[in-house]
This record gives C-alpha cells, structure tokens and sequence, in this order.
C-alpha cells in the first residue's frame, strides 16, 4: 500500500518539473540604452543640497544581460544610487530583457566657482558605455534663519557681488540696523516652507533696507531653482517684507521676480520722509502681488509708506498692486502691466481698499503720469466704505483700463486689449515682454513735469510733454 502511494507521486513531481521553464541565462553581451548622454545638472550652490538627477537606463538587446559593473570614473563629485542600491560601484547586475532601471544622481562636492564633470560607466563584457555629468558649483554665503543686527552688534551689513548670497528661511533685518546691497549683487531663496506650507524664505525688515543697483548692474533677487522651468515661474520664495517698526528703506535699480509678494509694507510710517521708496525697478512673477501694502491706521502718516516711481511691475496672478485698510501711497511714471498667459485670472490688478470688517481706514493713493493695463476688462477697483472723506485715490495724466470714471485730470480710459500700444506685452515668457511705447500710443505726451523725474527707467531724458508709465517713447 505505501509503494502504491509514493510511486505515483515521484512521478507527478517529476512531470512537474520537467514542465517548468528554466531562467534563461544572463549573458555579458548587448548595448544598453540612456534617456539621455549628458546628465546635467542646473547651476548649484556649494554646501547646500543639490536637486537629485536621474538617468533611465534600457535593455533592448535582445537578451537578458549581465552588467558587470557601474561605477563613476572619478567618484568624487556625485553620489550614485542605481536601483536603490547606494555605493561606489555596483557589480553582476542583472537585467532582462525590455526591462528598465533608474540611476539617481546627487552632488556632493565641496568645489567653489567651478565646472564639475565626471562619467557614469556601465561595463558589460568587453564593453564600456559612458554617460557625461555636468555641473557648474557657485560659492555663496549662506543665511539660514538669520538675524542681522540686534544686542552688541555694529549697525551695518553691506552684502556685495563679490559672493552669492543664498537666504534660506527669515532673514531679520532688526530694529537700528542697516543693510545695504551693494550694484550687481545676486540674492537668492530657497523655496523652504513651514509645517503648513507656507513659503518662508524672505527679508524682513525692521531697521533699514538700501539696495543701491546701478543701470547695467542691477541688484537681483530670485530662486535658487534653476533651469527652464523655474527661471520665470512665481511662487518660489515669499518676498521682502516692512514690518511696522521699518523706516526710510529705498530700492532702486532692482529685479525681484519669481517670489509669492514682491514687496509687503505693513501698517504706520514713523519716519522722516516715505517709508519704502522704490525707483528705477522691476517686479515680475508674482504668485500672489507684486506690491501688497496694509494701512489699518486712525490717521494718516504725515509720509507715505510706499513712494514708487519709474517701476514696472508685471505677470503677477492676484495683482500688480493691492493697497489694503488704507493707508498713504504715490506712483509715478510707473507701468502696471498683467496680461493673462502664464496663469489665469479674473480679478482686476490694481485694487485699492479703506475698511475691514468693522473700521474705515483714511485712504490716500496718487497715480501720476502712470499706465495700467492688463487682458481684463477692468483693471482698477476702488473698494471703499462709504465714509466721507475716507477715500481719495486720484490720477493725473495716466492710462488706465478701466469702466469706470476715476478722480483726476487728464485721464485716460479704455477697454481695447491694445490701446497702450505696447511693442510686445504678450511675447513669450516675462523677459521678451516689452512695454516700451509704439510711436502711436496715446500714452505719449500724456503726462506732465514731475519734480526728481526727469529720466525714464531705462535713464532716457524726458521731453517737456513726458509719456506715461515708466517708458519714454524715443523713435
């Protein structure tokens, strides 16, 4: 009975068997495939984490194959993870046929102004494949939740273009202390966010802010992110900041683009003289404003808190300029300019606003010798309580899209797309717009003589009839 049993089940086992497919061999031959033959890397920053790159490698040879090793040539600039195996080389890698694999890439040299090349090597049998690895490492000075200023500290920082400076979380300005940016001097921000995602890398000033750029060397704030897809897209570091405390900062000859809010002022203006004068500048990409200002005052400061002039400011998706709960504000010669490609929108761009839930503010804005234009049909809302004498917001000789009738002389309004006659406002990404002036805009001559304004943005004089908005029309 028990030989019975048994014989009939050694030959189901050996049926079994003989009926399994053996694994094909991996064999040492064939050419491997890449996405790509250069792995590149966007410019980085010494001491500061590099993003990851990545390299797919194929099989298509017709054969399951054996790698025999991967390794990079030098192994001293980059870090090599290959299919979630970490190490200097990797050996007797196996990959079938029609499969794929990723080789992840990092940085991790300590080089300083230099141009890093190695190779990612794949041998199989006799045969070695390369793939190229470039970067180029920037030095810089690194600012991570940062305070300059305070207790037993000298009252001045003078940030240069000697170094990048790289700012990663607040970077304080305190009360009593000075920081002043000298011509052509790159500040960049990381897009580090908090526990609720919110961006937070950003100046905030309680002292005094000088940025003193120069035609030709201009004073740059940006991401750190580079490459196409982050070298004109907002929302990449929050802003520069005035907190109450702040007193008589001054811009001029500045880019700050591709943050959430150009420039944020907050509250009273304590001060001799504005409290944030912004001249010859450009604000641009914007995630949320390019100027955001907040009043919440009983009165109004003797000062404005924010004197602009020569400015354009554009491709901000809430709006080029928003003055909330009052507040004291002049424009001059300066272009707001939002046209809908980059993002969509359907807010007006300027809004100007005296009240919140329960309190009027006093309101007092000046739009002189200015153009505001965008791809809406109106770009100007003035939202006010109606208080009498809460709310004065007034234009003179300016260009503005809008339906309504606002206060002011010689005033322009329109709700054709194309009446300023930009040369290019819808050109491409943000650089290749142009908002200079074609030789039939009715924004040339509009405007009239201002005090201190007798040069446009780009230092062009203006004649005795100037142009509105931060451009002189020359032939």
């Amino acid at each position: 009975m028990k030989l019975r049993i048994w014989i009939p089940s050694l030959l189901l086992l050996v049926l079994f068997l003989g009926c399994v497919k053996r694994p094909e061999l991996f064999l040492p031959k064939g050419d491997l495939t890449f996405d790509t033959d250069t792995v590149r890397f966007d410019t980085i920053f010494t001491n500061f984490d590099s993003p990851t790159e990545r390299l797919v490698v194929r099989n298509h040879s017709g054969n399951h194959m054996l790698i025999s090793s991967i390794k990079l040539e030098k192994g001293t600039d980059y870090n090599l993870i290959f299919d979630g195996i970490a190490g200097d080389e990797i050996t007797d890698y196996e990959l079938e046929d029609g499969d794929s694999v990723i080789a992840f890439l990092s940085f991790t040299s300590q080089e300083r102004d230099a141009y890093s090349r190695d190779r990612l090597l794949f041998t199989v049998g006799d045969v070695t494949q390369k793939v190229e690895i470039e970067a180029f490492i920037w030095d810089a000075i690194y600012y991570k939740d940062s305070v300059l200023g305070g207790f037993g500290s000298d009252n001045l920082t003078v940030m240069g273009p000697d170094h990048r400076h790289v700012i990663d979380g607040p970077l304080y300005v305190a009360d009593g202390h000075t920081l002043r940016i000298l011509p052509g001097t790159q500040i960049y921000f990381t897009p580090r966010k908090d526990d609720n995602f919110n961006l937070i890398s950003s100046i905030i000033v309680f002292g005094r802010l000088i940025v003193e750029g120069l035609p030709g060397g201009e004073v740059v704030f940006q991401q750190t992110r580079t490459g196409n897809r982050f070298e004109e897209s907002g929302g990449q570091w929050r802003g520069i900041a005035f907190g109450n405390i702040a007193k008589a900062s001054t811009i001029d000859h500045a880019l700050i683009k591709n943050g959430l809010i150009g420039i944020y002022q907050e509250y009273q203006n304590s001060g001799i003289g504005p409290k944030v004068t912004l001249t010859n500048t450009e604000i641009r990409n914007m995630g949320a404003y390019g100027i955001l200002s907040v009043g919440y005052l009983p009165t109004l400061p003797v000062y404005p808190q924010l004197q602009v002039d020569n400015c354009l400011i554009h491709n901000c998706v809430e709006g080029t300029v928003g003055l909330f709960g009052g507040g004291k504000h002049e424009f001059r010669h300066t272009t707001l300019a939002n046209y809908t490609i980059d993002f969509t929108r359907n807010k007006p761009q300027l809004v100007v606003n005296n009240y919140d839930s329960i309190t009027v503010f006093p309101m007092q804005a000046s739009f002189e010798n200015c153009l505001i234009w965008g791809s809406e049909e109106e770009e100007f809302v003035p939202d006010s309580f109606p208080v009498s004498n809460q709310f004065d917001v007034t234009f003179t000789a300016s260009l503005v899209r809008t339906t309504l009738r606002p206060k002011g002389y010689n005033v322009i309004t329109a709700n054709d797309l194309d009446f300023p006659r930009f040369v290019a406002p819808t050109a491409g990404k943000a650089p290749e717009r142009d908002y200079r002036l074609e030789e039939n805009s009715p924004a040339i001559n509009l405007g009239q003589p201002l005090q201190g304004l007798g040069r446009d943005k780009y230092g062009v004089q203006h004649d005795f009839r100037p142009d509105a908005g931060c451009f002189e029309y020359k032939e």
